[in-house]
């Protein structure tokens, strides 16, 4: 059983996601191929591009969300709004059920 405020039980599963807005799709795609896995040192298919918008997993959180701007900024990339948020309920609800799901060791 969990305990605890929907905020701290949030803030004890999964990493926060970071999403960045941008002016253009071609802004989009160069920022989560190239510029944000080269300035974060993760690997690109770990970017997800959708319209205007990249996101990803920010391990890192503040400081994550921190250099992604600052490698927009430093290409003369506009954004347009950036969000860093904690994984929803339904995130937790889920990985809890997997978690649960999974074999131990022994099981087949």
């Amino acid at each position: 059983m969990l305990e605890g405020s929907p905020a701290q039980v949030r803030s004890q599963f999964g990493t926060q996601i970071c999403r960045l807005e941008l002016d253009s799709a071609a802004d989009a795609v160069r920022a989560g191929r190239e510029l944000l896995p080269a300035r974060l040192g993760l690997e690109a298919d770990g970017f997800t591009i959708e319209g205007l918008s990249v996101s990803f997993t920010a391990a890192g959180g503040a400081d994550d969300l921190a250099a992604a701007l600052a490698a927009l900024r430093e290409a003369d990339i506009p954004v347009t709004s950036a969000t860093l948020s904690a994984p929803s309920l339904d995130d937790v609800f889920l990985e809890l059920a997997f978690a649960d799901a999974a074999p131990t060791k022994g099981e087949h």
